[in-house]
């Protein structure tokens, strides 16, 4: 080969050797690709994956991965995670390969949240409202619920269900429940809210519940009859109603509606009457209710979504939304062929991790005078707009409430604080019981522990009673029998400033036992037989006198040595 040649050869190897080595990413690189993949459509609760195939391609691999927001996804670092959004929500992923260049692209995930109706009237329909759309309309799952089994309950499978009464929700596990008429008694059943198929649990051994409710925290299913105001705990694996010992209310009621709000914690159980509009929050224990506010009759069911909003159905096919502090209904969709029976929103509704807003030290009521003061200390508030008050008397069946404004909290602080509210509207010889409720920036009452307070018949005249024991046996020393003493009572009507004085026979003060301002009341005062420099004093009679601004009397006593 000509040499020339052989080196000409030789430098354009070298060369290119060279510039592969030197500039590789310049020479073979193509631009950094992102895909985010295809924007969709979910229920609320479903999961769904995102990302491309592939998610990153071009540039220089390895790549690294970032998404946001990550709180809804299972690993924001992976090409492809998995999305639980309960919301609409556009995710953003940020790829950087090895050379550090980077590239974004976005993905939509549209979540669909709906409000199911199961309607009573026969035959059985299921039918859901898409809450989130501009023009809210009417969609028939099912026209018919159908049972499916098993066999044994008095229907045959594959029989339309003609009446259901109640519906509810485990958010925990996607279950639903109702309640529907299975011959003459009514049963407890799931129902698949994608087809309408019902499959049978058990009977309730009772026929009047027509409202449910499940609190996931306990995996305890509640309903209510309308009838009876009582609420009832149902066994979730074999239907069985077992009835609480008090009344949600003892005066005249229709309560037809039942839900958990999930946005306290623990979950608080609301229920409505469909008569007078009145709302109560429902003791889960006891199954007593308290009024918290009334809004517009008519409604025959309740349901709180994942955000705390409060709808409401009629059996005038309308849907209302109730605010959670003035407790006006507003109309949220009309015309929608349906009768108000059993609500359950599919909206990805969550139990919080959030503790209780209000961490509660003590909370206790003493009489004073005639009123009785209330005392409370939180150790803790956590966005805590203020308190209320509610009271009982033996008289009444309900608490009502009687703060007529709200006592303001402190809205966040982990400072110790103490609070004061004075009760002037009390009677006496009355016992009252006292409940506090704090209530946070979006309106939900938690309620507190009770304190209960007997008040004393408050003294309308002054008077000095005869000492007790009298001869008074005194030893000055403490004895076998302990230290022996003798009281003085004494009543004063009126807040008064009140001296009670010890004298011997000669009108020489012995020692003073009493100097000070007291509310009217009863009042015992002990004295040992001691002078006020501590010497005991001699067997004889001695004077003992109360004086205040408005009262003067005085008795006699005797001490024994």
């Amino acid at each position: 080969m000509n040499p020339v040649r052989l080196w000409s050869h030789a430098f354009y190897y070298l060369s290119f050797t060279f510039l592969l080595f030197a500039f590789p990413y310049q020479v073979y690189t193509q631009p950094l690709i992102v895909n985010a993949g295809a924007d969709k459509e979910i229920m609320a609760s479903q999961s769904t994956q995102i990302g491309g195939s592939p998610t990153a391609s071009g540039g220089v691999a390895p790549y690294f991965y970032l998404w946001s927001p990550n709180p809804s996804l299972t690993d924001p670092t992976s090409p492809n995670p998995v999305s639980s959004a309960i919301t609409t929500t556009t995710y953003i992923v940020t790829v950087t390969d090895a050379t550090g260049a980077t590239a974004t692209d976005t993905v939509t995930i549209f979540v669909k949240r709906f409000l199911y109706a199961v309607n009573d009237n026969g035959p059985a329909q299921l039918s859901r409202v898409d809450i989130d759309a501009a023009l809210p309309t009417l969609e028939i799952v099912a026209d018919y619920i159908i049972y499916a089994g098993p066999a044994g309950y008095g229907l045959r499978i594959g029989a339309v269900l003609d009446e259901t009464e109640a519906a509810a929700l485990d958010v925990t596990t996607g279950i639903a429940y109702i309640i529907s008429n299975m011959g003459a008694e009514s049963a407890l059943l799931t129902i698949d809210l994608e087809t309408g198929y019902a499959t049978g649990i058990g009977f309730l051994g009772t026929d009047d519940v027509n409202s449910l409710a499940f609190d996931p925290l306990n995996k305890q299913l509640y309903g209510v009859s309308s009838r009876q105001a009582r609420l009832y705990k149902i066994d979730i694996l074999t239907g069985v109603a077992t009835a609480l010992p008090n009344l949600v209310t003892y005066s005249h009621s229709n309560i037809e509606g039942l839900s958990f709000d999930y946005t306290q914690y623990p979950p608080a159980l609301y229920g409505i009457d469909e008569d007078n509009g009145n709302i109560f929050q429902i003791d889960t224990f006891s199954g007593a209710g308290i009024v918290i506010g009334q809004t517009m009759p008519t409604f025959e069911s309740i349901e709180f979504g994942g955000d705390g909003t409060l709808y409401a159905a009629s059996n005038l096919s309308r849907i209302f939304i109730i605010d959670r502090t003035t407790f006006q209904a507003t109309e949220f969709a009309d015309h929608l062929r349906i009768d108000g029976e059993g609500l359950i929103i599919f909206d990805g509704k969550q139990i919080p991790d959030t503790p209780i807003p209000v961490e509660l030290s003590s909370f206790s009521a003493v009489q004073q005078d005639k009123f009785i003061k209330l005392h409370w200390t939180t150790a803790s508030e956590t966005e805590n707009l203020g308190f209320h008050i509610f009271r009982r008397s033996k008289q009444d069946v309900e608490f009502a409430r009687i703060t007529k404004q709200l006592i303001n909290g402190a809205i966040n602080s982990n400072a110790t604080l103490d609070y004061t509210w004075t009760d002037s509207s009390v009677v006496s010889g009355e016992e009252y019981t006292y409940k506090l409720a704090d209530i946070n920036l979006n309106g939900i009452y938690t309620y507190h522990n009770e304190v209960s307070l007997s008040t004393e018949n408050t003294p309308s005249t002054f008077a000095l009673y005869q000492n007790y024991p009298n001869p008074f046996l005194a030893y000055g020393q403490p004895t076998g029998l302990g230290e022996i003493k003798t009281t003085i009572q004494f009543q004063i009507a009126e807040n008064s400033h009140v001296q009670l004085q010890i004298f011997n026979i000669k009108g020489q003060l012995v020692k003073t036992l009493l100097n000070t301002t007291l509310d009217s009341g009863k009042y015992p005062v002990t004295w040992d037989g001691n002078s006020s420099f501590g010497i005991p004093v001699p067997s004889g009679i001695y004077i003992y006198r109360l004086s205040t601004e408005q009262f003067y009397e005085q008795k006699l006593l005797t001490v024994i040595r």
